[in-house]
């Protein structure tokens, strides 16, 4: 399943998230949710340690000066990516 987070995890149900995240899904951190990209937060890592891959939008990074921020275990993917994450990862859950 891919999972689409919008806001930060400040303004986020992150336990709902964690309970619903499995092995081998993939969270895309986009708009506002790029900020989870550049701080080691506690939920960034929980959902890491469940062995959730985790992405981030680089157009979105870009915009909010956040490029040069993301923080290892993030990968930075461009809309291509986004559309690639789309079509291997079925269902998507937006949050």
């Amino acid at each position: 399943m891919l999972h689409t987070l919008t806001h930060s995890f400040i303004h986020t149900d992150v336990d709902a998230l964690q309970r619903t995240v499995q092995r081998g899904d993939a969270l895309l951190l986009i708009q506002d949710g790029v900020i989870g990209a550049t701080v080691k937060s506690l939920s960034l890592e929980a959902v890491v340690e469940k062995g959730i891959t985790v992405y981030a939008l680089r157009e979105d990074l870009d915009a909010r000066g956040l490029l040069s921020r993301v923080v290892e275990g993030v990968t930075v993917v461009d809309y291509s990516g986004f559309v690639d994450l789309s079509e291997d990862y079925y269902p998507q859950m937006v949050w």
